[in-house]
């Protein structure tokens, strides 16, 4: 993987990039963009989208980006904070969704499996069914949507000291060792990547927060292509990629032979600049 795009040589990937879509809105700055999923052996469709949303917008606008079951949730919950969760997660996935199945994302539906992993409604590309991970941190939403063939997560945390602590109880001694020859990054940094790296890999396996965290340890961390690449101990055959934006931690977790193009700086400047170009 590397951190910036680099010119396409197949007609369908140069289609591809160009469904690279910044949607700065009153309420909401988006990015969303196809991504190649490269193996030696295939190639996938996906997709990638991140949004801020600092304020939550009028009902009438939010009605108009869900489905009448999702608004009825919505319209049920009396939190902001979860209101907000809520919307920018599903926006997020709509957004994500319509890249790759180029259905209306107010059309697409997203609902709940018995461990309580999203799911989308009806939705393939070449006969392929989707599947989706969502992820949100204070104003930040992210969703990656995949192959079912192609198992994916994603995870997104602000950094914050007060829980640093806390992951840092989650860590073995091994892992920590390996994380505190990371220099590039501050210690509050590190341990918030590393959670976002095993939570990333949980929702890969389809496991969440329902198995020791100790089982997803960390191997390996290495920088590559202004990226930052990390392996397992118990899973050899997956990686992770992370990067930082701001004050938060992003990391999607893919099969290990698996190579994609992600440019950070495009994502940055779509969420929190005015310059896009």
């Amino acid at each position: 993987m590397v951190a910036k795009s680099t010119e396409a040589s197949h007609p369908l990937e140069r289609l591809i990039q160009q469904h690279e879509v910044f949607s700065p809105r009153g309420w909401c700055r988006a990015y969303s963009a196809r991504l190649w999923l490269r193996r030696p052996e295939s190639l996938n469709q996906g997709a990638l989208c991140l949004c801020r949303c600092p304020l939550l917008p009028s009902e009438r606008l939010v009605a108009s980006l869900l489905t009448s079951e999702e608004f009825a949730y919505y319209a049920g919950v009396s939190s902001e904070k979860r209101k907000q969760s809520f919307l920018i997660g599903r926006y997020a996935a709509k957004k994500a969704v319509s890249l790759v199945s180029n259905e209306k994302p107010e059309d697409i539906r997203i609902h709940y499996g018995v461990f309580k992993n999203p799911l989308i409604s009806n939705s393939s590309t070449q006969g392929e069914r989707l599947e989706i991970s969502i992820s949100h941190a204070s104003e930040i939403g992210a969703a990656l949507v995949f192959p079912s063939a192609h198992q994916m997560g994603i995870d997104i945390e602000k950094v914050d000291a007060a829980k640093a602590k806390v992951i840092e109880k989650e860590m073995t001694r091994k892992e920590l060792d390996t994380l505190n020859e990371w220099s590039a990054l501050d210690y509050n940094s590190i341990l918030t990547m590393a959670w976002t790296i095993k939570e990333s890999l949980s929702k890969s396996l389809r496991t969440g927060l329902m198995t020791p965290f100790s089982l997803f340890e960390i191997s390996r961390v290495s920088a590559r292509g202004g990226l930052i690449e990390s392996t397992f101990l118990n899973f050899p055959q997956y990686k992770s990629i992370s990067f930082k934006m701001d004050d938060f931690f992003v990391s999607l977790t893919c099969p290990k032979r698996t190579e994609m193009e992600i440019d950070v700086q495009k994502i940055f400047k779509g969420l929190f600049t005015d310059d896009v170009s």
